[in-house]
């Protein structure tokens, strides 16, 4: 489900700071604008299909114990009956309803004089720490989720910062590469038998570098024989890849969508600009999460 699902025809995008505060959705739109394109959470998470009720959703976790009945089906004879199949049920969790938001002051003078750059940087920085917030969120969440199990969802990496593709002498072998981290964290969900299949791959910036350092023009050719999209954001931990499957891993749902309100403050002679969300999310599948280690 997108932060801000709403698109308003702007003409050239110009628009005046006394146009803009009369009209917030039109703030909304630029904030939406700036956010999707860095938001990690509508990358790795889809929405539940239910309503947010009660400021908060119920949901499961699935496992590969939750895969098979724990009493296996029979050949039955003439006359006899099918066994009883009994299967361990899901705990049910609660995921709480998170409210992100803050409000910057536009004086009256600022609005007279229409100073437009003043006023989208302030609606700049207010688009980067809400982007900020829910990032960090979706991190704590797939972690979260990684928690649930036995082995912390882990799969140990090779350094990718020191990686050499040329020469004859000190090239890195094959079992050594990013590829073969890749190739592992695969492995292991089939190993698991839940059908998943890693799509996206979430790194820091010093290890999107590392890759593209690496192999230069040919790390598309590269993602794409794993078919796997590369996404990098500062709030992804320095040393560790996550690879997911962004339509299993889990759900994130808004009580209230990306939504900007304006006041008037007589007596300081200001305009109010306050924008929000209240998403909730988790994660209903951890296996379809590897935490991909020690790779800087």
């Amino acid at each position: 489900m997108p932060i801000y699902p709403g698109h308003l025809a702007q003409s050239g995008n110009l628009i005046t700071v006394d146009q803009a505060l009369n009209a917030p959705t039109v703030i909304t739109e630029r904030l939406a604008e700036l956010i999707e394109p860095n938001l990690l959470v509508d990358k790795v998470f889809s929405g539940s299909g239910q309503a947010v009720q009660g400021g908060g959703v119920i949901y499961s976790q699935i496992t590969e114990k939750h895969l098979y009945t724990d009493i296996d089906v029979k050949d039955r004879a003439p006359g006899d009956e099918y066994p009883v199949v009994y299967s361990e049920r899901p705990e049910p969790r609660l995921a709480r309803v998170q409210d992100f938001g803050g409000k910057f002051a536009i004086t009256d003078e600022a609005r007279r004089r229409n100073q437009s750059v003043d006023f989208d940087n302030d609606v700049t920085k207010l688009s980067n720490t809400i982007t900020r917030k829910l990032n960090q969120r979706a991190i704590e969440t797939l972690e979260a989720g990684l928690a649930a199990l036995d082995d912390n969802g882990e799969v140990k990496g090779h350094s990718w910062g020191a990686l050499n593709f040329e020469g004859t002498t000190g090239v890195t072998k094959s079992a050594d590469r990013p590829t073969a981290d890749f190739a592992a964290a695969q492995l292991a969900a089939d190993k698991d038998d839940l059908g998943i299949t890693y799509k996206l791959v979430l790194v820091n910036p010093a290890e999107k570098a590392a890759l593209a350092t690496a192999y230069g023009k040919d790390l598309a050719d590269v993602l794409d024989s794993f078919d796997l999209e590369l996404f990098s954001s500062l709030h992804i931990p320095a040393g560790t890849a996550y690879m997911v499957d962004p339509g299993q891993v889990g759900f994130v749902d808004y009580e209230e969508q990306l939504t900007t309100t304006t006041w008037r403050d007589e007596e300081h002679r200001q305009m109010w600009v306050q924008s929000y969300a209240m998403p909730v999310m988790g994660v209903t599948n951890p296996r379809a999460i590897r935490r991909i280690t020690g790779i800087n």
